[in-house]
């Protein structure tokens, strides 16, 4: 859910009309999630408290099932390979795609009769059919099915507290929120517990630097408890998604197309009682199509342009790790800022200048030292002394 006033704020306050479309098209880019892959939009008219028991009935099924079936690895060694430049084509495909994306989401919108989590549905049953056809005449490694319900649920979570936060807390507190995901990640992922605080100190640089942004922009509140608490839990479940599809890539060897097929599976059975809740809607909906056939094709493309953009962010994951996945976030949302900022003013703050180039250092050096450390693992203990 893209903030309206926030948008409205900065266009305003540009005084060159010939660039409020590409500033318009930085804020897209900015508010739009990366790993999306329900989306608050679609959250937004949904049964929310029948989806939260769904989600977690299925994560305690999926937990039992491999309790009582464990997942088993692959026995042959498999090293996943990537060049460097596979870390710009899977950031810049999936921020592309999910910018594609936006475009036809915004005309389907202007359908009659649109309901958001149908559109979802008809998006996720066609992504399914693609990827199980893919699977099909292919060669995949396959793991316990069971694997992947983790973080199917996770993103549901997040997503249904993603779109509950912005509904009690101001715009600030959620932007900053999302850098404090580099924190959790980054104890998880770091090679020792100086990069872990390394990617902390990284987290809360940019929080700050994201807080005062949204914090000039729009008007802020001391959030309540219920929206702490939904803050809180997008966090960590957002954070846990990531991190357990790198667990699942690492562990099992799986493809991109297979966490694909199974995520698109698990979400299409939880959201079928949806659609069975409003049966009226959802014939209203599919009429639609009949009435109107280039709403068709806005669904067809919408479809291809999430599906790629899913598999980017999958690819990126599975090469390269959640942690330049987070990272990968981060330094989109903060680079939009410095443009626009610079578009509107012309300038940019010392201090915020100064923030921008400590993350970036910090991160390079943090980047640079996790390799080295990498490398060091990698030789015997006794030229480890040397």
């Amino acid at each position: 859910m893209i903030p309206i006033q926030n948008i409205i704020s900065l266009i305003s306050s540009c005084k060159d009309e010939s660039k409020n479309t590409f500033l318009f098209m930085l804020i897209l880019v900015y508010h739009a999630p990366i790993v999306d892959y329900i989306g608050d939009t679609f959250i937004y008219k949904m049964n929310v408290s029948f989806l939260l028991i769904s989600t977690f009935c299925m994560l305690i099924f999926g937990m039992l099932w491999m309790r009582w079936k464990k997942p088993r690895a692959p026995y042959m060694e498999y090293k996943i390979r990537f060049k460097w430049y596979d870390f710009i084509i899977n950031v810049f495909g999936s921020w592309i795609f999910l910018f594609g994306g936006g475009i036809f989401e915004e005309q389907l919108v202007k359908m009659p009769h649109i309901e958001t989590h149908f559109v979802m549905l008809v998006t996720r049953i066609i992504s399914l059919l693609l990827c199980g056809s893919y699977m099909k005449y292919t060669v995949q490694r396959t793991t316990h099915p069971g694997s992947f319900i983790i973080p199917t649920t996770m993103n549901i979570i997040a997503s249904i507290s993603q779109s509950e936060a912005l509904n009690i807390v101001a715009v600030p507190e959620f932007a900053a929120s999302k850098a404090l995901r580099l924190a959790i990640v980054g104890v998880f992922g770091g090679k020792s517990n100086k990069e872990s605080l390394l990617w902390i100190l990284i987290s809360i640089i940019s929080s700050h630097f994201m807080f005062m942004y949204e914090f000039s922009t729009v008007s802020w509140l001391l959030p309540s408890h219920l929206g702490i608490i939904w803050l809180l839990l997008f966090i960590f479940t957002d954070s846990f998604t990531s991190i357990s599809q790198e667990l699942i890539f690492k562990k099992f060897k799986v493809g991109n197309v297979t966490m694909m097929y199974y995520i698109n599976m698990y979400i299409i059975i939880l959201m079928i009682p949806q659609l069975l809740l409003d049966l009226s809607s959802s014939m209203n909906f599919f009429n639609s199509f009949i009435v109107e056939p280039v709403y068709l094709f806005y669904l067809l493309c919408l479809t291809v342009c999430m599906l790629l953009a899913q598999f980017f962010t999958l690819r990126l994951i599975r090469q390269f790790g959640a942690l330049s996945f987070v990272c990968a976030c981060i330094f989109r949302s903060i680079f939009t800022i410095v443009i626009a900022k610079y578009i509107i003013n012309q300038s940019m703050d010392l201090l915020e200048f100064m923030e921008v180039a400590m993350i970036i250092l910090l991160t390079s050096f943090t980047f640079v030292y996790r390799m080295r450390h990498k490398k060091e693992n990698k030789l015997p203990p006794a030229l480890n002394k040397i």
